[in-house]
């Protein structure tokens, strides 16, 4: 079972900035997800995504809980939006991005396929992955984002609107940094 770092969690007990560059490491809690391959935070509670069970609540004892509604494959990005009412995951090899709605309770509701991506470069299995929320408030268009991550070469960077794929920047990353990001 891997472990997750309590790095980015909004619980003050389990990160605390020292600086505002520098986080300490509070609490290390293993998962008990076999093939973990992201998480996401929304309303307080931890989504766990697995590669094979999909996407899954991890209460805060126990095991994950995977809900009986059908499995997303190949999950390698998940995040969730600002207000905490859904989630978002990124299949890499099936490049299909799915919204997954939140109950009230943090359960999780069925998938909504919301479309295919783009494939950035000619591999297969070097997909979309390393999903995040970007808020309007940090954009110049004042929109809401998907940032996802293509591992594949040219490497990219691409901001997604989460209602429409097709209204989408693409970022190539420069060579210069080919070294410093050796695994997406």
């Amino acid at each position: 079972p891997r472990c997750v770092p309590a790095l980015s969690c909004p619980v003050p007990s389990m990160a605390r900035a020292r600086t505002r560059t520098r986080l300490t490491v509070a609490a290390v809690r293993k998962t008990g997800v076999a093939e973990l391959s992201a998480v996401a935070i929304a309303r307080g509670r931890v989504y766990a995504a697995d590669d094979e069970l999909g996407v899954g609540l991890l209460p805060p004892r126990g095991e994950a809980r995977f809900p009986a509604h059908g499995e997303l494959p190949g999950v390698e990005g998940l995040a969730a939006n600002a207000e905490g009412t859904c989630l978002y995951a990124v299949g890499e090899n099936s490049r299909r991005l799915h919204r997954l709605a939140l109950g009230r309770d943090g359960s999780i509701r069925r998938p909504a396929d919301l479309g295919r991506l783009s494939r950035p470069g000619a591999k297969r299995g070097k997909g979309w992955e390393g999903l995040a929320w970007r808020p309007r408030a940090f954009g110049p268009l004042k929109r809401d984002r998907l940032v996802m991550v293509n591992e594949d070469k040219p490497r990219r960077v691409a901001l997604f609107s989460p209602r429409d794929l097709d209204d989408r920047v693409m970022l190539r990353l420069p060579d210069a940094l080919r070294d410093a990001l050796s695994d997406l």
